[in-house]
């Protein structure tokens, strides 16, 4: 066999050879950006779903502080109301805990730090509802006395009130767009 035929023979190899190479390595890429985008994909239908529970938790938090406020201010300014505004508040109440429990819990599954950074808030909103409902029991039996307890609560709900935006904030900023479109 001549060289000429030889040489003939080896460069459609090297060709088809390089040919299978370029497509190897031209597919394991694109397979690598696909398995980018899919993670890119998953990491934002995450952060959409944790910035949707965490809008309800705000929701909720943001309901029950204005109720707790709202009614500690009537005790001071307005105790003539008093017991119709203790009916709307249990009856309010008795929907929004499980609600807000519920989101708290929902939470902890997605991401666990911010339900913990959200733990002191929740449990502060529960405090001030059982100390409230005590002080109820108080102004049942003892209508001045209770009104008292009840007003002197005004100052803690309004204080939550004042910093649960914050508190929220600060436990969500890893999420936050400003966030994210620093960090990438």
């Amino acid at each position: 066999m001549k060289t000429s035929e030889i040489l003939s023979l080896i460069i459609p190899i090297i060709s088809i050879v390089g040919g299978l190479v370029a497509g190897s390595i031209s597919g394991k890429r694109q397979a690598k950006v696909e398995q980018v985008k899919w993670a890119r994909s998953l990491s934002n239908e995450f952060a959409n779903e944790l910035r949707g529970v965490v809008k309800d938790f705000t929701t909720l938090v943001a309901t029950i502080s204005h109720n707790q406020v709202w009614l500690t201010w009537m005790a001071e300014n307005n105790p003539a109301t008093l017991g119709k505004e203790i009916d709307k508040y249990e009856e309010s109440i008795h929907k929004l805990l499980p609600a807000i429990e519920a989101s708290h819990a929902i939470l902890a599954s997605l991401d666990y730090q911010i339900y913990q950074d959200l733990h002191p808030l929740m449990r502060k909103i529960l405090k001030q509802d059982g100390e409230l409902g005590v002080a109820f029991v108080t102004y049942r039996n003892k209508s001045e006395e209770g009104i008292k307890e009840i007003g002197e609560f005004y100052k803690e709900c309004w204080g939550t009130a004042q910093s649960f935006p914050t508190i929220i904030s600060e436990a969500i900023k890893p999420y936050s767009v400003q966030h994210i479109i620093q960090n990438s």
